[in-house]
């Protein structure tokens, strides 16, 4: 979002129907660490501009109140498929196995690796990594090769981010 002058957010997508609801935003703020060489520090919060009326296809998303652990499972929604979401489920690696990978990845991060044959393997910029109803990551970088050939995607790690998301919202983890 670095650079940005506005932010579109879509709710409700599963199948492109009518329970999609999009919203424009020019209140965000990114992190005031972020950098775009190291990719550290890859969030931003946006502040929509009316509330929400949850329902069946819209609803809030937690926060993580404990951090994940390397062979956790997750599941990671994926917009490839035409017309549809898919679901990933998605194994967490230990830092040091994702350092030896990537070579800079920092404890901001936390890298997954798809675990069956099944659903595209593409992420969108920005898509959650969640479990139980919690978003744990926010996708932020993966392997030119991609995650079909065996290499994690990397997400920005939220548990890492807790104070810094409450200190911006009052937000707190349920």
């Amino acid at each position: 979002m670095d650079g940005a002058s506005f932010a579109e957010i879509v709710m409700g997508a599963w199948a492109n129907q009518a329970s999609e609801m999009t919203m424009t935003s020019q209140d965000f703020l990114v992190h005031e660490n972020w950098n775009s060489f190291t990719l550290s520090n890859d969030i931003a919060l946006v502040k929509l501009p009316q509330p929400v009326d949850f329902n069946e296809f819209i609803g809030s998303v937690g926060l993580p109140s404990e951090d994940l652990a390397a062979g956790d499972i997750m599941h990671v929604p994926n917009w490839s498929a035409p017309f549809a979401v898919s679901d990933v489920q998605a194994e967490v690696l230990s830092n040091t196995e994702c350092k030896s990978i990537f070579g800079f990845i920092n404890d901001s991060v936390v890298c997954v690796k798809k675990l069956s044959s099944q659903g595209d393997c593409q992420v969108d910029s920005g898509a959650p990594l969640q479990n139980a109803g919690n978003t744990y990551g926010i996708s932020s970088f993966g392997s030119s090769v991609g995650c079909d050939a065996g290499y994690p995607i990397a997400f920005t790690r939220v548990f890492h981010f807790l104070d810094w998301i409450e200190m911006h919202t009052g937000v707190t983890p349920q």
